[in-house]
């Protein structure tokens, strides 16, 4: 089972939390820290994170009190969240499967002021956006997000040749509880605002070509090249006469260009597609307003090495589209402390295959209780 969360900077693990089937009392050994979080910070989001843990570890308990073969860990970030002055937090379980306690069937994370685990990355004309491959929806009072299910081999990283007839990978879905549910962290990009943004990089490439081409292309003074036509006119004279010469001429004349010209020929043909995706861009910018003010989705098709030349349209009913987002400086209250959550982000991923995980699943589903984990938001 792939890790749903794998933090790149400074992480504090604040050690091992093991559930006690029987007792169901959550232990941790010794906190192994790296980097430098203050004491008083640390202390403080432990002890958040010990109460959430404890919040969601009653949604996966069954009704005899068995929870099978979790182990807890906690992950504390020195690094600041997107919103740039947020320190992130959380915890990871993973559920074992009862017969062989190697083999991870479900993964759960909680985790506080960071998007990450959900977004993926996309940059148009030099911005950067984050984007959501998985279908919304309001589930347990809150903002739901379901993945694709990919095949098995592709999440062990085992070329997939054969016809996809069945997702049988793991199933991944993300809960999003901000504080206010009126302020998410992030927003989605409108169909207009990413035209402009493609359509500006176009203008970029477009400028930059014509560049290149001036560079390489020398354009001489207008009296110079004349001199060389009329030249070029009193050598055929002296070659040749009567219709021959008229012929020649003739030929000459029609197949001349000036330096300007020829220049403009080729930048022409080198922005060729360029053109004509911002003539496709600018006919979809003509579009009624309220169409442009959707969200902007876009299909895997769209390359993040050249979104303007592979967009093709927008993708809200294709599978795997992806969402724009950008994040949203709104949503959070500077006044707080740093260490103070504002948002949580609950990740679960399982095997649908294994029953244990299955039964976990549906106890999440059914159980978890967006309005406590909202308050512990809050506090």
């Amino acid at each position: 089972m792939i890790r749903l969360y794998t933090p790149a900077v400074l992480i504090v693990i604040i050690g091992l939390l093991h559930t006690s089937v029987t007792a169901q009392k959550l232990a941790s050994t010794a906190s192994l820290i790296t980097g430098h979080i203050p004491h008083d910070k640390l202390t403080g989001m432990k002890a958040r994170t010990q109460t959430l843990v404890h919040l969601v570890h009653n949604y996966l308990t069954s009704e005899n009190g068995e929870t099978p073969s979790p182990l807890w860990h906690g992950e504390y970030l020195a690094g600041r969240s997107s919103s740039g002055s947020l320190l992130r937090f959380g915890a990871q379980c993973s559920f074992y499967s009862p017969d062989n306690k190697v083999d991870k069937k479900a993964e759960l994370l909680l985790v506080a002021n960071d998007l990450s685990p959900l977004l993926g990355h996309f940059t148009v004309n030099g911005n950067e956006y984050g984007t959501i491959r998985a279908s919304m929806s309001h589930r347990n009072g809150c903002l739901y997000f379901e993945q694709p299910r990919p095949r098995a081999a592709e999440t062990s990283g085992v070329p997939v040749t054969e016809t996809r007839d069945q997702a049988d990978g793991p199933a991944t879905a993300f809960w999003l509880i901000p504080a206010d549910s009126s302020r998410l962290p992030f927003v989605p990009l409108t169909r207009r605002e990413f035209l402009l943004e493609l359509r500006k990089q176009l203008i970029n490439d477009t400028n930059h070509i014509a560049a290149e081409w001036r560079e390489k292309v020398t354009v001489r003074p207008v009296a110079e090249q004349e001199a060389e036509k009329q030249g070029q006119l009193l050598h055929l004279k002296a070659l040749y006469s009567g219709a021959d010469l008229e012929a020649r001429t003739s030929i000459y004349l029609r197949n001349f260009i000036t330096d300007e010209a020829y220049l403009q020929k080729h930048i022409h043909l080198a922005m060729a597609l360029q053109l004509n995706a911002l003539h496709f861009i600018d006919t979809l910018l003509l579009a009624d307003p309220a169409e442009l003010s959707r969200p902007a989705f876009i299909s895997t098709e769209t390359t993040e090495a050249d979104p303007a030349l592979s967009f093709r349209g927008f993708a809200d009913n294709l599978p795997g589209a992806l969402l724009l987002v950008r994040h949203n400086p709104t949503a959070f209250d500077p006044r707080l402390p740093e260490d103070k959550p504002q948002f949580l982000l609950l990740g679960w991923r399982f095997d649908p295959s294994a029953p244990f995980a299955a039964s976990l699943d549906q106890q999440l589903h059914d159980n978890l209780d967006s309005r406590e984990l909202q308050d512990w938001v809050g506090k």
